[in-house]
């Protein structure tokens, strides 16, 4: 998600004069994530009236006046009281804009503290993560009522996913909020229905199960990362809070590296729309799945996506290779087994090509290319009975193609029929 600039505003209601904390109220969207600021302006840091003012819609979780000479101690120690109680989940306030079919769109803001060790790009990394997940669940909401998506969603996070594919997400305004040394970075979402038509984009959703379970995958990995990038923003917030000084904490590094996970994951949900039975634009995934596993080798789907564009560019050893890595790690998925063993096919490696594919048939016997596959491998090999039995499996599961092929070749021409699906002779 790319952050924009911010807008101009209509001015902000003048903060109350009263000491302690005064919470500003405004007619947009209140942050999600309300790791909130420190409530005093001093100067530095571009923290001006104007950086806040600007922003309105950011709604800064507190504000007041300049500290007096002679109130700094008072002020801290009623501020870091603040901090501490009101870093937690509050309430969303949602902007919900009317669209067809009765699905409707949700904004979200969420404000993550950030300093010391912890930097502003990362903290900007977890905010707008957090933000669009906020956005797209009280969007859920509204999808939850169409039937078919009730039907198709078995699972609330499956429910997610088809609000994520019918849903895209835009960063309509980031700005830095608070006083030192409690800054924070604020990070607006607003969904919008892909293509303009909520109904149609959730109709295509529906048609695309493999995109579905692919997101669910990416979503369900996205919210882990962020319940613990949340909580060490706060740990570290008060780490600094309590040092009184903006020295590194002991959750920096592990924070760094939740906002590199969050990117890659960010990068391989946004690669599913070229995702069509084929990558579409091969080149530009590759590019872009070279920088998820640089980034984050430890992600499996990051190595598969890469080999899966190395195969289609015709590079079979570099996509075996890729796939190598992904198989390595703990939860790789299935298609990476059977991406790894058309390569092999790609390479002549027949008898490691029907290796990998026998074991991919008994994971998911219901895999059509999985059958093909295996069935030309065995045609190579000049298995020709067990080649025909796969062919007609993967024909029965819809992909005809291979068995096509076989007839014209000869072979296969018996009407024979197997009665029930299984993954080995």
């Amino acid at each position: 998600m790319n952050a924009s600039g911010r807008s101009a505003s209509p001015a902000v209601p003048t903060p109350s004069k009263r000491s302690g904390h005064a919470a500003r109220r405004t007619g947009f969207p209140s942050c999600t994530m309300c790791t909130t600021v420190h409530d005093r302006r001093l100067p530095g840091r571009g923290l001006t009236p104007m950086t806040l003012d600007a922003a309105p819609h950011l709604h800064p979780a507190v504000l007041s006046p300049r500290p007096q000479p002679g109130r700094h101690r008072r002020d801290l120690h009623q501020s870091s009281r603040a901090f501490v109680l009101l870093t937690c989940i509050v309430a969303t306030l949602a902007l919900m804009l009317s669209l067809p079919a009765g699905l409707q769109a949700a904004e979200a803001t969420v404000i993550v503290p950030f300093g010391g060790g912890i930097l502003r790009d990362d903290a900007q990394t977890v905010a707008a993560a957090a933000a669009r997940i906020e956005a797209l669940r009280l969007s859920t909401a509204s999808l939850g009522r169409d039937s078919a998506a009730l039907f198709s969603a078995e699972t609330p996070a499956r429910l997610l996913s088809l609000t994520a594919a019918t849903f895209e997400a835009h960063t309509t305004a980031t700005s830095v909020v608070g006083y030192p040394p409690e800054v924070g970075v604020a990070v607006n979402i607003r969904t919008t229905p892909r293509g303009g038509d909520a109904a149609t984009a959730l109709r295509a959703a529906l048609r695309a199960p493999e995109k579905l379970e692919l997101r669910e995958g990416i979503l369900l990995h996205t919210r882990e990362n962020l319940l613990e990038a949340r909580q060490l923003a706060l740990d570290a917030a008060r780490h600094r809070q309590k040092a009184g000084t903006e020295s590194e904490s002991p959750y920096d590094r592990r924070f760094a590296a939740l906002a590199r996970t969050l990117r890659s994951l960010d990068t391989l949900e946004r690669a599913l729309s070229y995702l069509d039975g084929v990558w579409r634009h091969p080149i530009i995934l590759a590019a872009d799945m070279r920088q998820v596993v640089e980034a984050s080798p430890e992600m499996p789907l990051g190595w598969t996506f890469l080999g899966e564009a190395l195969l289609q560019l015709d590079r079979p050893q570099d996509a075996v290779e890729a796939l190598d890595r992904a198989l390595a790690l703990p939860d790789a998925p299935v298609r990476a087994r059977l991406a790894r063993g058309i390569a092999n096919l790609r390479l002549d490696l027949t008898a490691l090509a029907v290796d990998d594919l026998s074991r991919v048939l008994r994971e998911a016997p219901r895999l059509a290319p999985a059958w093909r596959a295996r069935g030309a491998a065995r045609m190579m090999r000049r298995e020709y009975g067990p080649m025909c039995e796969d062919f007609i499996q993967a024909c029965n599961l819809g992909d005809c193609e291979g068995l096509a092929s076989a007839r014209d070749a000869g072979h296969c021409l018996a009407p024979a029929r197997p009665q029930t699906v299984k993954a080995d002779d």
